[in-house]
This record gives C-alpha cells, sequence and structure tokens, in this order.
C-alpha cells in the first residue's frame, strides 16, 4: 500500500478496517502530496460516520437527546422566547449518504437549534460603545476574537434583546466571500455582544 494511494483515496468503508497500517505509515501518509489534507478529510469522513472509535451501546440514544431538545424549545415557545417552528420534512431515503450505527439519527438542523436569522443591520464603527458588534473578522478559527469587533452606533432596546449573542449561539458567515463564506464560530462567553448581520 503506497503512501500516495492512502492519501488520495481516503475511503471510510475501506481503511476503517486499516487502522494499524495506518497508524504505521502515518509519516509517509502525512509527507505525501496533499497527505495532510486527505487524512484530515479521511478522520473527519470517519467521525461523522461513526466509524472512528468504537460506539459504545450504553450511550443515551439520539431519540432520547431530541426528545429534550423538542421539551426544551416548548418551553421557549411557551415563555415567548422563539416562536413556534413549523414542522420539517422527513429525511428520505436518498438524502442519506451513508448508514448510521445504533442509536444514531438522521435530523435537519432545524430540528437541533432553537432559530436561525440574520443578525443585526444597524449602523457600526470602531469607536466603543456600550454594545460591541459582531463583524466577519470576528469569527476566527471557529471562535469568537474579541479584539476585532465593531460597536453599535444607535441600537434601541428590542433589538438588543433580540440580537443579543447568548452562550452556545453558533455564528456562520454567509458572506459572498470566498474567503469568508462559511466560517463559523461558537460564542461561549458571557458578555454583552450583538450579532451582526454581515458576520453570521
Amino acid at each position: 500500500m503506497s503512501a500516495v494511494l492512502t492519501a488520495q483515496e481516503p475511503s471510510a468503508k475501506y481503511l476503517v478496517n486499516l487502522q494499524p497500517p495506518l497508524v504505521r505509515h502515518f509519516d509517509l501518509i502525512a509527507q505525501a502530496p496533499g497527505g495532510v489534507a486527505r487524512l484530515r478529510e479521511l478522520i473527519l469522513t470517519l467521525a461523522v460516520q461513526g466509524k472512528l472509535v468504537p460506539q459504545d451501546t450504553s450511550d443515551e440514544p439520539a431519540s432520547e437527546l431530541l426528545k429534550k431538545i423538542r421539551a426544551d424549545k416548548d418551553r421557549l415557545i411557551a415563555e415567548g422566547k422563539i416562536k413556534r417552528d413549523k414542522p420539517l420534512a422527513e429525511i428520505a431515503d436518498e438524502e442519506k449518504p451513508f448508514e448510521l450505527p445504533q442509536g444514531w439519527e438522521w435530523v435537519r438542523l432545524g430540528t437541533l437549534l432553537d432559530r436561525i436569522s440574520n443578525g443585526y443591520s444597524g449602523g457600526q464603527s470602531k469607536s466603543p460603545t456600550n454594545f460591541p458588534l459582531t463583524r466577519i473578522e470576528t469569527i476566527s478559527k471557529s471562535t469568537v476574537d474579541f479584539s476585532r469587533v465593531g460597536y453599535c452606533t444607535d441600537i434601541q432596546e428590542p433589538d438588543i434583546q433580540k440580537y443579543k449573542l447568548e452562550v452556545g449561539d453558533i455564528l456562520l458567515s454567509h458572506i459572498n466571500s470566498d474567503l469568508h463564506l462559511g466560517k463559523t464560530a461558537l460564542y461561549k462567553r458571557v458578555s454583552r455582544i450583538l450579532c451582526k448581520r454581515s458576520g453570521c
């Protein structure tokens, strides 16, 4: 098995049984043309398909987690914090690219999220004010870079409550740019910061 062949053909189904040789030849694979990128792709593929590590049959099945998510959504709807979500279409068999391990489930992204929306679209400046704003540059290495925020020039209280980031929020860039499109960040810090439309 050549290192180049291994690096160029990351097939999860084929390579999942070759872990010992894969580990033995790790240095060769990493040095092959495009090897690091291909190895990263392979590891991600194995992880997404549940083949990177052995599955623990005692783990709580996804169906139970989905029930908890649904209960949390219903509570937020009852409290008036989010709008009632519309039923999402079932995932058809032809939409499923591979078979899942026991206990896993295919769901649409909207099933897992409280809300998907644009951010605040008002004016901003670089002069510090009470309300920092995310910008496209704020999304850096999957985190929020607080040294690169902008600041609100004028915002009303209803908008503050609407666009204020909460711990666990995911920022996704949909700006029309090859460099920035698809960048994501997980908001982990408790502080007053708003989501700017151009940055999420």
